[in-house]
């Protein structure tokens, strides 16, 4: 069983299907309204550890290192987030097939990947129209130690 989960913006809402129903959030789910900020939905996956999913790649692109930049060494002080989706079509139905598309060929520093190792690593996938998934390291919270890091 997965221990990450997708929570979806309010922009990509109808992709629910597209994800293992049993890991899907939507805003209201994590005690958050259709209105929230872009910032307040960052917070709320970095304390749950999910995947972010929107549309909504120039808020997104600078909210996620803003708030992981405000790690502290305090209790509860790490602010990493778990992986970003940016579906960038934004016509439903070409979501739908480049999710699908792209879900099926993730790759990572030469090598197949899925949504577990999008969240374990922390990383950004950005789905393009054409359906080709460009996969890169989120920044990462300096305290913490990651599955692909030596030592």
């Amino acid at each position: 069983m997965a221990s990450f989960k997708f929570l979806l913006d309010h922009d990509v809402r109808h992709l629910a299907q597209s994800f293992p129903s049993k890991q899907v959030l939507m805003l209201e789910d994590v005690g958050l309204s259709q209105r929230s900020s872009d910032g307040e939905i960052v917070e709320a996956a970095s304390e749950r550890g999910c995947i972010i999913v929107t549309n909504n790649a120039r808020n997104f692109e600078k909210e996620v290192p803003e708030h992981i930049a405000s790690t502290s060494k305090k209790a509860k002080g790490c602010t990493q987030v778990h992986g970003l989706v940016i579906v960038v079509p934004s016509e439903k139905f070409v979501q739908e097939k480049a999710l699908a598309d792209a879900t099926s060929t993730l790759r990572f520093e030469g090598r197949s990947i899925g949504w577990k190792e999008v969240s374990d690593l922390c990383l950004k996938v950005v789905i393009s129209k054409e359906a080709r998934a460009v996969v890169t390291r989120l920044p990462r919270c300096p305290y913490c130690k990651f599955e692909d890091e030596k030592g």
